[in-house]
Parts: C-alpha cells; sequence; structure tokens
C-alpha cells in the first residue's frame, strides 16, 4: 500500500516538471533562453506551492537560488525585504505581539469584556469583531490576535453548556474577524498591509492608508459580521450561564506592557506630524519589552523564521521579473 502511495506521487511529481519544461523550451512570449529558465522556474515553484507537493520552504530555496544563478539581477534587489525596514518592522511587530501574550494583559481585559457583555452565542459571534478591533491596537498581527482570542474563547465556552458544532461556529468567527478588521488600520497586518501598499508605489503611512482603505474595511467587517449571522442563524441559539468575574490585582509587567503598546500605537499613528518611521517605533517597543523583562531571548528564538524566509523569496519575485524583462515581455 505504501509501495502504491510512493509511485502517485512521483507521479504526480513528475507531472509538475511538465510544462517548466515545455516553457523552456518553446520560449513563449518571446522570451530568451535566460528568461524561458526563470521563468519557468517561477512556474515550478507556484506549481509545487499551491499543490503542495514540495515543502514550501525548499521549494522557496530552490526559487531564490535560481534567481542568484541564472538573473543578472543584483543581489540588493533579490533580497528587497531583508534589506529594507519594512521587514525590522514585521520582526519587531512579531516580537511586540509575543510581549503581549508573556504579560497576559490581552487575556486578562478579554475574559472580563466575556464574561460581563456576552450573554450569548451571538454576542459572542459579535465580540469577535469588536475584540478584533481593540486588539488591533495593541497587537500588530493578526495571528497571535487569532492565538489569543481563540484561548480566550476556548476557555470560557468550556464553562458553558453548548454544542460542539456551535462552539466551532463561534470559533471560526474570530477567524472571519481578524481577515476583514486586519485592514482597518496600516499597523492591522503589518505584513500583507504594508506589502500590498509598498507594491502599488505609495509611501506606507498610517495616513494613507486611513484615506484610502479604513471607511471600505469598515463597510466590509460590517458586511462580514451580518453575513455570518444571516448564513449561521439556526446554529446560534444558546444562551450563556452568568459567571463570575475573578477579580487579579495588575501585575507590574501587565501596567508596564501596557505603557509600551499605548506609546508605540501612539506614535505610529502620528507618524505624519513626528515623521519618526514606524519601523523605528516598533524595534524602540521591542527595546523597552526586552530592558523590561517582557520578552526574552527565547522569543526572538521563537521567531517565525521559516515565514521570514518564505516573504523573502515572494518579494523578490517582482524585482527579478522586472529586472530581467521578463514582466515586460508578459505585459505584451
Amino acid at each position: 500500500m505504501n509501495q502504491i502511495i510512493l509511485t502517485k506521487s512521483k507521479i504526480k511529481l513528475a507531472l509538475t516538471l511538465i510544462l517548466p519544461i515545455v516553457i523552456y523550451f518553446t520560449h513563449p512570449f518571446a522570451l530568451n533562453q535566460n528568461q524561458s529558465l526563470i521563468f519557468a522556474c517561477l512556474i515550478l515553484a507556484i506549481t509545487w506551492w499551491s499543490t503542495g507537493f514540495v515543502n514550501k520552504e525548499f521549494t522557496a530555496l530552490l526559487l531564490l537560488v535560481s534567481f542568484i544563478l541564472f538573473s543578472s539581477t543584483d543581489l540588493k534587489l533579490i533580497f528587497t525585504l531583508p534589506l529594507s525596514k519594512i521587514f525590522i518592522l514585521i520582526v519587531s511587530s512579531f516580537l511586540l505581539s509575543q510581549g503581549m501574550m508573556n504579560s497576559n494583559i490581552a487575556k486578562r481585559v478579554s475574559n472580563h469584556i466575556l464574561i460581563r457583555y456576552c450573554k450569548s452565542s451571538v454576542d459572542l459571534v459579535k465580540m469577535s469583531f469588536i475584540l478584533g478591533v481593540v486588539l488591533m491596537f495593541f497587537i500588530p498581527q493578526p495571528f497571535p490576535r487569532v492565538i489569543i482570542l481563540s484561548s480566550i474563547y476556548f476557555d470560557f465556552l468550556s464553562k458553558q453548556e453548548i454544542g460542539k458544532k456551535e462552539k466551532a461556529i463561534i470559533l471560526f468567527s474570530i477567524f472571519v474577524a481578524s481577515t476583514s478588521t486586519s485592514m482597518i488600520l496600516l499597523n492591522g497586518d503589518v505584513v500583507l498591509n504594508y506589502a500590498s501598499i509598498q507594491l502599488a508605489g505609495l509611501t506606507p503611512t498610517q495616513g494613507v492608508w486611513m484615506k484610502m482603505m479604513t471607511l471600505p474595511s469598515i463597510i466590509v467587517v460590517i458586511l462580514s459580521l451580518v453575513s455570518f449571522l444571516v448564513i449561521y442563524k439556526k446554529e446560534l441559539v444558546t444562551q450563556f450561564k452568568k459567571l463570575e468575574v475573578e477579580e487579579e490585582a495588575t501585575t507590574r509587567k501587565e501596567k508596564i506592557t501596557v505603557v509600551i503598546m499605548v506609546l508605540t500605537v501612539s506614535l505610529w499613528m502620528l507618524e505624519s506630524i513626528h515623521g519618526i518611521e514606524a519601523s523605528t517605533v516598533a524595534l524602540g517597543g521591542v527595546v523597552a519589552m526586552t530592558l523590561f523583562g517582557i520578552i526574552s531571548f527565547k522569543d526572538f528564538l521563537g521567531l517565525n523564521y521559516k515565514l521570514l524566509f518564505f516573504m523573502t523569496t515572494i518579494f523578490s519575485i517582482g524585482k527579478v521579473l522586472v529586472d530581467t524583462g521578463i514582466a515586460q515581455k508578459l505585459s505584451q
């Protein structure tokens, strides 16, 4: 049985090579031999990413190596992302988010809100969108926001009498809410939003983003919430029993974390006034959290280096296609 599965995998993998080989030998779109090779490597990488036949990071490595070996593109262009200030912002934002998780302040605040204001499963779905917006000001990455909220919701729901399917729907609302609320402000998702505005050829500032994206994003959030409640109207029926709020004294670490994040977010919002770049502000927040022991060396080791490497490859694609002339020929 294992031999059959292995054989099928080899056949599928071999099939993914057909189109790249055809591209290399036929030179479509008037590409020369070198351009055809680079374009074939790109198509192969996209195929492997979309099918999952080959490890994502290994595929990214092969594509990056092909760019270095077969294109005449300057290494500074290929490694645009890690050499940019956006890279500093991305890394710093991950660390700031980890600091929020370490301090436990987000869980404390959110837990109190759920107990006091969520009387039913419908209220909990609405709160997914509300907290998605609120936490955006303190945690500049949607992934940690989803993790924190999911753990809070899971703990809250474990104390309620609710069906498995309804619980799954409520937890799914956190993901849906995060997808739409992350677009309201530039720092709602420092990876996707900054990449989008840079690729559009605009200066990545909060003011520019708010002018173009905030109102449309709010409309999307409202439509997403309404649609979610309509689609799952029959399933969201549970009325929650009342829980007691556990009062605990705020720790020194929590207070310091709040001060650092409030200052960081405030400086981000007022960038057009003081002129300090978002990456510098974020790095300052990381330094402060490190000095106060909120984040440690372990948190630096815990960074998602695979994702950062994958993003480095993704950002290099456009630069290489333009620099080698492939993009111009494709656009024609």
